[in-house]
């Protein structure tokens, strides 16, 4: 999966003025690749990850995921999109205080179905890279706020997302606190193969990503391994060009049905009979 987006653009109405937020953003990822974003309070940084995430429309500009356009979806297909292929994290870890740090890791399972022993297993296995295998157990108030964020960071790689939208993840860790949560994030990113986004008011830690683009004065500004045009009249290079490989479409239903039934529960198919151990009953016995 890639994601290729071209001259992103945001603007405002203010009276009878235009306020532009940012313009000519253009970003390409490959699988496992990561960009790091920087920028001051109120540079664009969320409205750009909120464009990506499908969460409001740019005022022009194009954003393929594989050969799709999600921008051109209806408002229930924009749903499974968001479900199938994203994972958020964000400045609070917004985790339910009524599940333990194991559950909160399992709900975005939740959409789709009821979750698999593999499921289970794979969210162990974040746990373990995030450091917190020995919290799984415990509820979020008897956490410290960089263990709860890296509960939050299990969530979002749960399903594998194709792209993980992180905004500010460890902005409000202390310095020593946010470089071990990005190595440990990071390492389990590659686990998940993701594209990561992630945008921070610091290029602190720039060195740990591919590349890194600052949002200044509405201006996008890339620099990384690898670099690419900035600009409407600039081309945009495939990153990969020695590798030939199929460009991908994603596999979303074409149904139009209202998002409240795209989130209920499904049957799961008989090859994929969840796992019936103690340790999901309790699990269950919440959503039911």
């Amino acid at each position: 999966m890639s994601l290729i987006a071209r001259n992103l653009s945001k603007t405002y109405k203010e009276g009878v003025d235009n306020q532009t937020v940012f313009s000519g953003v253009n970003i390409e990822l490959d699988n496992g690749e990561t960009l790091l974003v920087v920028g001051l309070a109120g540079s664009g940084k969320s409205t750009l990850i909120n464009i990506l995430g499908c969460m409001e429309p740019p005022t022009s500009g194009t954003y393929l995921m594989g050969e799709t356009d999600p921008l051109t979806f209806s408002r229930s297909k924009t749903a499974r999109f968001r479900r199938d292929y994203l994972g958020f994290i964000f400045a609070e870890a917004y985790l339910l205080p009524q599940l333990t740090i194991l559950e909160n890791a399992l709900i975005p399972c939740l959409a789709t179905g009821l979750p698999l022993k593999a499921d289970v297993a794979f969210a162990k296995q974040l746990l373990g890279l995030m450091k917190i295998d020995n919290c799984q157990d415990l509820y979020p108030e008897a956490l410290s706020r960089d263990q709860r964020q890296r509960a939050a960071a299990v969530r979002a790689m749960i399903k594998r997302p194709s792209l993980i939208l992180a905004d500010e993840p460890y902005s409000r860790l202390d310095l020593r606190y946010s470089k071990a949560f990005l190595e440990d994030f990071l390492t389990a990113q590659k686990t998940c193969g993701s594209m990561l986004i992630l945008t921070s008011d610091s290029s602190d830690f720039k060195e740990k990503f591919d590349r890194t683009a600052k949002l200044d004065k509405t201006r996008w500004v890339i620099s990384g391994r690898r670099k690419f045009g900035v600009g409407e009249n600039d081309s945009i290079p495939r990153f990969r060009s020695d590798v030939s490989e199929p460009t991908q479409a994603l596999e979303l239903d074409d149904s139009d049905e209202e998002i409240i039934q795209d989130v209920e529960p499904s049957q799961p198919q008989s090859e994929q009979k969840p796992d019936e151990g103690a340790e999901l009953d309790a699990f269950r016995r919440r959503f039911q």
